[in-house]
């Protein structure tokens, strides 16, 4: 695995901004991004997880988003903007759920710092595979991942 280096992307010292580099990928944003994993209650269909992925992914700081149906939520996001806690905030009261009625209950499980370069490794891209059959029928929600596993990294 190549070294993340810095790089100063401005010289201008009032300005001065610090990327990382890596040599496969480039620059990136963020040296390191945490993810974590929590149990949602109160998803009865794909419809209630849909709805809580896409509004998970319309907040600029969470990068990465995964919901399952039965509850397990997955969340890579960048931790100078927001904090796990926030998140479970977000998902129990600042997002309504897709039946209105329903309250979801989050519980975190696991909460831990990665590498971005593992973001830019497993990086969703369509264009790698086939869909296969259970895909293509709309039996998964996670079309967008290169190798069919059920996790963001």
């Amino acid at each position: 695995m190549a070294e993340l280096t810095k790089s100063v992307v401005n010289p201008t010292p009032k300005l001065k901004k610090e990327k990382w580099v890596d040599e496969t990928y480039g620059e990136m944003p963020f040296k390191t991004v945490r993810k974590v994993s929590m149990k949602v209650t109160g998803m009865k269909s794909p419809p209630y997880a849909a709805h809580l992925q896409y509004n998970l992914l319309v907040n600029d700081s969470i990068l990465r988003a995964l919901v399952d149906f039965r509850g397990t939520v997955e969340v890579v996001y960048e931790p100078n903007s927001i904090t796990k806690e926030e998140i479970k905030a977000l998902i129990e009261g600042g997002i309504k759920s897709y039946d209105l009625a329903t309250k979801h209950i989050a519980e975190i499980v696991k909460d831990e710092e990665m590498p971005y370069r593992k973001v830019a490794e497993d990086s969703f891209n369509l264009t790698a595979r086939e869909l296969n059959d259970k895909e293509k029928v709309g039996g998964s929600f996670n079309h967008m991942s290169t190798g069919g596993k059920e996790s963001l990294v």
